[in-house]
């Protein structure tokens, strides 16, 4: 199971599957204010998948999951922000990047502006850095794949 189908199960009601053709898994992301988001996920690889976020203002109460996988986030536009079971608020503003892990158990998800539109590549902990491992053999490259867990970098563009 996609780490957002199980998030999906955690969270029925609040984040649900509304299509599922293949590889490609479209979400409805109910917030706290009665607006939907869309959160359209791909499937590139075995455990890594790039998600499309169009999440317009509001909020919502999250049900985390155990850490399983590294996202790559990329905000086109808006601002996101996430409350964390420490205490702590992590922000992503427009063309910035942001890299973490979900070891930041989040509590809440703010979208404070009009509309939050983004990218996030995911790669799972086991199967992710495994198929890109495989790959990376498969394609004569000595990289020693993905063995890395990071908590919170930001990139500004």
């Amino acid at each position: 199971m996609k780490s957002l189908e199980y998030l999906a199960t955690r969270n029925a009601g609040r984040f649900d599957i509304v299509e599922k053709d293949g590889p490609r898994t479209v979400f409805r992301l109910a917030l706290d204010n009665g607006a939907s988001g869309i959160v359209e996920d791909w499937e590139l690889f075995e455990g890594v998948n790039l998600t499309f976020n169009d999440i317009p203002h509001g909020s919502l109460t999250w049900k985390s999951s155990e850490p399983r996988s590294l996202h790559i986030e990329w905000c086109q536009q808006g601002r996101g922000e996430i409350a964390s079971a420490n205490g702590k608020s992590y922000f992503i503003h427009e063309r910035e990047c942001a890299v973490h892990d979900q070891r930041i158990i989040k509590r809440q998800m703010r979208y404070p502006m009009p509309r939050y539109v983004g990218l996030t590549l995911s790669i799972e902990y086991e199967t992710g850095s495994s198929t890109l491992r495989a790959a990376a053999v498969v394609q004569g490259n000595r990289s020693p794949g993905v063995h890395c867990r990071y908590s919170v970098f930001k990139f500004v563009f």
